[in-house]
This record gives structure tokens, C-alpha cells and sequence, in this order.
């Protein structure tokens, strides 16, 4: 559940982690995702995409208020 600032909190214990590793157990791939995050682990490179995608996605989308914005703007001094 996200916190006050909305923000997912998550607490880990590394040193089981760490055993249940050195023990040969398999992560899933969000496992090793989130294990990236945590600087238990080398970022995956899925987190990289993700990042890049969401970065993408705001941008455009921040691209079209501008252009809306512009336009509307453009419409009211030609009426006026």
C-alpha cells in the first residue's frame, strides 16, 4: 500500500536473501528486479526499459497539453 506521499514501501531481510542465494535458489524475474532496485543485485535490464518507456509516455503526453494549450490559445485570438 502506498504511503503519504504515495510512495510503495517494502522492507527486506538481505541476509536471508543472501542465504536462500548462496543456497542456489532461482529468482523470478521480478524478484530479480526488485532485488536490482535494492542494490542487492545488478539493475535488470527490464527496469532500464521500463524507466525509458514511462519516461517516453510523460513526455508525450506533456507534448500534447502544449500543443493543446497552443491551439486553444491560437483559436482565441483569432476570435477576438
Amino acid at each position: 500500500m502506498p504511503n503519504n506521499h504515495n510512495e510503495k514501501l517494502v522492507s527486506l531481510n538481505l541476509e536471508r536473501i543472501r542465504f536462500w542465494l548462496g543456497s542456489g535458489a532461482q529468482m523470478s524475474r521480478p524478484v530479480a528486479m526488485l532485488l536490482g532496485q535494492a542494490g542487492l543485485l545488478p539493475v535488470h535490464p527490464t527496469t532500464y526499459i521500463r524507466a525509458r518507456r514511462a519516461r517516453n509516455k510523460e513526455e508525450a503526453i506533456s507534448r500534447m497539453a502544449v500543443e493543446e494549450a497552443a491551439a486553444k490559445d491560437s483559436e482565441e485570438s483569432n476570435e477576438g
